[in-house]
């Protein structure tokens, strides 16, 4: 049989595009039935089971959406890209579908929307969804080799398998080791009733072949929805980078993103591990400061990533930040770590406001402050052990005991710097802890209208495999959504209808 579409990923993206399939029978299918060959979507999966990011976001709670979603908060080299996506699909149609299938919602400061139920009963309902309009899923596959019959370009992995007429005797759809077909499904999604496979007729012309564990699949169209590099522990990895390559598109070079930093061994904050509060973090750049012009992140500042791109705005954040053992976390963190391009040669540096929204040097010279000392007053405005590791490490140890009145303006612009401007280049991170990617395949050769490449006809793509990055806060799997919608509604139908589907 040759399949409408075959999904390389079955994690939130690749589910949701599945789930947005027309039932066969529904009148959106009939009226649009000259788009569908009449196969069905086959998702393959690397992972015993599906979704497995998804079940580890939010902490389990899946945050599913954010209230304030923009494509402001979003890294692209091209900053537009997203924006068809996410006006096609926003957050308040994700939490409608969500509502109309009775998935109980929480929201939460900035905007943020988590399931109550947990991440487990989102993924259940996008698999019961998918399976309902015919899609086959297997699970713990070992993908070798995809190949484009019109254009000829042909990915395999490393160990892979060349194509060849020895492979036409296993083109069936029987379940192997490793393999988990159709009707076997239950144990992947509890509860769920399990879709019998059975052959569907033989449709449109196939466009790609597909290896994988030693089976032969062929397809009109191709849905790249592999991820990112973030989260190994999940299964991710670059294979959906090297696809791309392998059918003619670049790269953004992948870098982690939202992830803790790990500070220098002579960082003189080391030491206050468990300590919290809320400050601002944001980037600057060595060349801009040397030129007086430092890069601060406002909402407004900009910079290029490297030579030829377009300026990505670098925003600062006021949120909570935590001290580890090795460094930073924490939101305030976690957020400005997806800007910093440790690849790009620049030297870029984490610039921590601890004290946001208040001017220290006009404490120091209020009236009612002169008789403390430049210790007692710190210690008024900021947890006393990160106070005494700021003040010393800005050479000012001798100050501590002095009062007020005594520092010199000298002192107090000192004082106040170290308070406000605290300056670190964090060690590069990996991907190890890093809950998104930066960076990916680029953007400028894939319709944002409909998430098709611009290069290979019938090969889309979705998530985070794109050059699309976004902030903590639900942002991500919005993207999921989104982009996943935007492919289903380019694919199957231009006139998905515009009410949650059931």
């Amino acid at each position: 049989m040759i399949y409408d579409f075959i999904v390389l990923g079955a994690g939130a993206s690749g589910l949701f595009f599945a789930a947005n399939r027309p039932i066969n029978d529904s009148p959106a299918a009939r009226r649009f039935s000259s788009r569908l060959s009449g196969g069905r979507t086959l998702l393959l999966e690397k992972q015993n089971r599906s979704g497995r990011k998804l079940l580890l976001s939010g902490g389990g709670k899946c945050n599913v959406t954010n209230l304030r979603v923009g494509p402001e908060n979003y890294l692209c080299t091209n900053p537009r890209f997203c924006a068809p996506a996410l006006a096609a699909y926003g957050a308040e149609r994700m939490l409608a579908f969500l509502r109309s299938h009775a998935i109980a919602l929480e929201e939460r400061e900035h905007g943020q929307v988590f399931c109550r139920g947990g991440a487990e009963q989102v993924r259940d309902l996008l698999l019961r969804l998918a399976l309902d309009r015919g899609a086959e899923l297997r699970l713990g596959q070992n993908l070798q080799a995809v190949r484009s019959l019109e254009q000829g370009w042909c990915w395999e992995s490393k160990a892979g398998s060349e194509f060849g007429p020895d492979m036409g005797n296993k083109s069936d759809n029987s379940a192997t080791a490793g393999e988990v077909a159709t009707e076997e499904i239950e144990s992947d999604m509890p509860g769920q009733e399990a879709l019998e496979a059975g052959a569907a007729q033989e449709g449109g012309p196939a466009r790609f072949e597909v290896l994988s564990n030693g089976r032969r699949f062929l397809t009109t169209n191709l849905l790249l929805a592999s991820g990112g590099k973030a989260w190994p522990r999940s299964g991710a990895s670059s294979f959906g980078y090297s696809l791309a390559l392998a059918a003619g598109h670049a790269l953004v070079a992948p870098r982690p993103a939202l992830t803790p930093l790990k500070m220098p061994a002579d960082w003189p904050l080391h030491g206050l591990q468990g300590l919290s509060l809320e400050v601002e973090t944001s980037l600057v750049r060595v060349q801009d400061m040397a030129q007086g012009k430092p890069e601060n992140c406002s909402q407004n500042g900009a910079r290029d990533r490297k030579p030829g791109r377009a300026q990505m705005k670098t925003p600062s954040f006021r949120l909570p930040l935590l001290f580890t053992h090795t460094g930073l976390s924490g939101p305030a963190c976690l957020q400005m770590s997806s800007y910093f391009d440790f690849g790009s040669g620049a030297a870029e540096l984490l610039q921590i406001d601890f004290l946001p929204g208040e001017n220290f040097e006009s404490l120091l010279d209020a009236q009612e402050n002169s008789r403390l000392s430049l210790m007692g007053l710190v210690r008024r405005v900021l947890p006393e052990r990160l106070a005494e590791a700021l003040l010393n490490a800005a050479g000012l140890g001798e100050s501590l005991p002095r009062k007020v009145a005594e520092l010199g303006r000298a002192v107090r612009v000192r004082a106040a710097k170290a308070i406000h401007e605290h300056r670190v280049r964090p060690v590069a991170p990996d991907f190890s802890q890093a809950e998104s990617t930066a960076g990916g395949v680029d953007t400028s050769f894939v319709d944002a209208r409909t998430m098709q490449s611009k290069l290979t006809p019938g090969l889309y793509f979705s998530g985070e495999v794109l050059d699309v990055c976004g902030q903590l806060g639900g942002y991500n799997l919005q993207w999921a959504w989104s982009s996943g919608w935007l492919a289903a509604r380019a694919a199957f139908c231009p006139q998905i209808s515009d009410t949650p589907h059931r």
